[in-house]
């Protein structure tokens, strides 16, 4: 028996069975009520020497920013998690990241809205995991990501905007 963290065995689970069974270096991304990640580098799990690594929701992306459940302020997490979503959508007329997800997908341009800020968040955040990484795959998981083709269309555009790819010199 083994315990694991549910990302970390998302990663595992798409390594084995999913769209990362071709691939050594990706990033699984859990969007729920948290933010939560798993990550292979060359092949294996990274779990870092302190057990630490993939905490993916808490990469700084607004400094002095809003507060997360960590304690800490400017997290990932607190930008894109459901709560946040929600609060993009300040209509007032949501009560939960899916009915802004149903409302986005049936063209409610506030919906349509709260979608893109939260994109812009999510993609600041995957830069800095490209960064890093140079993952060959991003997989973005879980109950924001689900039914939500608005989602990753905008994270792809607002990804481009923000992640360099250099130049093969001739």
């Amino acid at each position: 028996v083994q315990v694991e963290n549910d990302a970390n065995a998302l990663a595992v689970a798409e390594k084995h069975f999913g769209a990362a069974r071709d691939v050594s270096d990706f990033v699984c991304i859990t969007l729920g009520t948290g933010v939560g990640g798993g990550c292979y580098v060359r092949g294996r799990l990274n779990r870092g020497p302190h057990f630490l690594a993939n905490a993916l929701g808490h990469i700084p992306v607004e400094p002095e920013g809003r507060f997360c459940t960590c304690g800490l302020a400017g997290c990932l997490e607190a930008y894109t998690n459901a709560a946040a979503l929600v609060r993009y959508g300040y209509s007032g007329e949501y009560a939960s990241a899916e009915q802004v997800i149903r409302a986005a997908n049936a063209g409610n341009f506030i919906a349509r809205q709260a979608i893109q800020i939260y994109a812009k968040y999510l993609a600041i955040g995957c830069a800095a995991l490209v960064s890093l990484l140079d993952p060959e795959l991003l997989i973005l998981a879980g109950g924001l990501a689900q039914n939500n083709p608005l989602l990753l269309s905008a994270v792809t555009d607002e990804l481009a905007k923000r992640v360099t790819v250099w130049q093969e010199r001739k």
